[in-house]
């Protein structure tokens, strides 16, 4: 895992929730008053408001409020066996994992395949409000570490990495995680913020074009600091995610079609 380094100044101290700051928007964060101990997913990419679980949709772990006593763990992870068995079906069911845990469901099970040797309650708090300051706090500090002023983050393009520049092109301005529509202005810039970020802090990554449309489909359903940390994760443990070099990325390719030959 890597390791943020100390900010070189302090212009982050105050997160703004406007989406141009990089914090977690408060979508993301519990809420509490509707039993949900689990980070809610926020749309961070085309600022769409997150789906709120409720006791008529699937959306939902349980109609029912937890029995007392609760812990920080939710359902998601702590609950009775019939709760953890209607949401396998509803992760098994058409559109697959509730749109209001995804954010939860995704952070979690890429830090489990990340680190199969730390226990599991470890990876399971990521998807919980007690890691919500802790995630938020290693994004103002990588931030502030690639971007040293105002000015810097500006005048930032988006890293290709190593992604045909039509390609590019093609996921700002007619984004197939838009319905093919121009991506909004804030959601471009958190792309941008996210990516640049991972660029800075990973210098080592050669070539993985699949990471651009990776932070993309993260950003639709968690705040920057959560995408920048999972996408972390996944280019750290490169043999299950994303190969990190071309050699790696056309070998991953060639392996994929012999399986399915």
């Amino acid at each position: 895992m890597a390791a943020a380094a100390a900010p070189t100044g302090g212009r982050r101290a105050a997160a703004s929730s406007t989406g141009t700051s990089g914090a977690a928007v408060p979508a993301a964060k519990t809420q509490k008053d509707d039993g949900a101990l689990f980070v809610r997913s926020a749309d961070t990419l085309r600022g769409d408001q997150p789906v709120a679980p409720t006791a008529n949709t699937n959306h939902s772990i349980s109609a029912a409020p937890p029995p007392p006593p609760w812990s920080d763990r939710p359902p998601l992870f702590a609950g009775s066996s019939k709760e953890r068995h209607e949401l396998k079906l509803a992760c098994r069911s058409d559109p697959g994992v509730p749109p209001s845990l995804r954010c939860a469901v995704w952070t979690t099970s890429v830090m489990r395949a990340a680190h199969p040797h730390r226990p599991k309650e470890w990876a399971d708090e990521y998807g919980t409000r007690s890691r919500v300051e802790s995630i938020e706090h290693t994004w103002k500090l990588v931030l502030d570490q690639t971007f040293a002023a105002p000015e810097d983050e500006a005048c930032a393009t988006m890293p290709d990495f190593g992604l045909h520049q039509e390609d590019v092109e093609d996921l700002l301005r007619r984004s197939p995680h838009n319905g093919g529509k121009p991506l909004p202005q804030a959601g471009r810039r958190s792309l941008i913020r996210v990516l640049s970020v991972l660029r800075h802090m990973h210098s080592a990554i050669e070539y993985a074009p699949l990471v651009p449309d990776q932070a993309a489909i993260l950003l639709t359903h968690m705040p920057e600091a959560y995408a920048y940390v999972t996408l972390r994760e996944m280019v750290c443990d490169h043999s299950q995610f994303l190969p990190p070099s071309k050699v790696d990325h056309y070998s991953y390719c060639r392996a994929f079609a012999q399986l399915l030959k």
